[in-house]
């Protein structure tokens, strides 16, 4: 948990970290189910003590395994409290590597004492539809955390892709988007995770970011009153017309 008091230090009132990460890992395949755990449980508790101590929110991906014994990939978020804020299940899951998570139904937001929000996890966030579900659903912020590799997860350079992507959904939203990616080489993928993670403001531009996949801290203030005056000054929400995209859930 030293990521934790670093951030503290740091005064931050989120802190984030990758997806899977209290789990062991991202190639466990079927085992999955033998580190997965309820939500909330003895992980969740253990973050709600150090979120407590901080007077804090703590965001971070894991393992999850319902009544039924059936696992998803999933996200939780942890209050100041030290009480559950909300939990996500991955609802587009990336078929190559995940086949054995169960698909999440539902994109729910999570009303915090600073913003409303929406913990998207990874591959849901490559997919225009789910950032403006949730924003039209009220988030102000994306979180999302993610275990973008070399290669098979992502399309095209790196970079390139880790900066168009969030930097677009930002900007189609008008609302700031956190990535936290996970670093470091997984043997089971045989594969290196590229980091990069950034905080980007609704324009789309970045405010921080890891320069490349080793291990760190980036920090950022966002001044969430001017995020949503920008939002309403250039508010493509206003000007949709939703009754021509019907063709979104009626085309295969």
């Amino acid at each position: 948990m030293g990521g934790v008091d670093q951030a503290a230090d740091a005064g931050a009132d989120l802190v984030m970290f990758p997806e899977l990460i209290l789990s062991a890992g991202y190639s466990l395949g079927d085992k999955f189910h033998d580190v997965a755990e309820p939500i909330p449980g003895p992980t969740t508790r253990t973050l709600g003590e150090k979120a407590r101590e901080h007077n804090m929110y703590i965001l971070a991906g894991m393992a999850e395994r319902d009544a039924t014994g059936t696992v998803y990939n999933s996200a939780v978020i942890v209050g100041r409290d030290g009480e559950l804020a909300g939990s996500y299940r991955k609802t587009h899951i990336f078929t190559p590597t995940e086949s054995f998570f169960a698909l999440g139904t539902k994109l729910p937001v999570f009303s915090l004492d600073f913003a409303t929000v929406a913990i998207p996890i990874c591959y849901d966030l490559e997919f225009p539809e789910t950032a403006r579900v949730l924003c039209l659903k009220g988030a102000e912020m994306l979180l999302t955390i993610t275990a973008h590799w070399e290669g098979t997860g992502t399309v095209g350079t790196s970079e390139n892709f880790i900066r168009t992507v969030y930097a677009s959904r930002a900007l189609e939203n008008r609302v700031p988007v956190v990535l936290c990616n996970r670093v470091g080489f997984d043997p089971g993928l045989n594969a290196r995770f590229i980091g990069l993670s950034r905080i980007v403001d609704s324009d789309g531009m970045t405010l921080a970011e890891m320069p490349d996949d080793r291990e760190g801290m980036i920090v950022a203030t966002l001044d969430l009153a001017e995020e949503r005056q920008k939002r309403l000054k250039y508010n493509y929400f206003r000007d949709r017309k939703p009754l021509l995209y019907g063709p979104l859930t009626e085309l295969d």
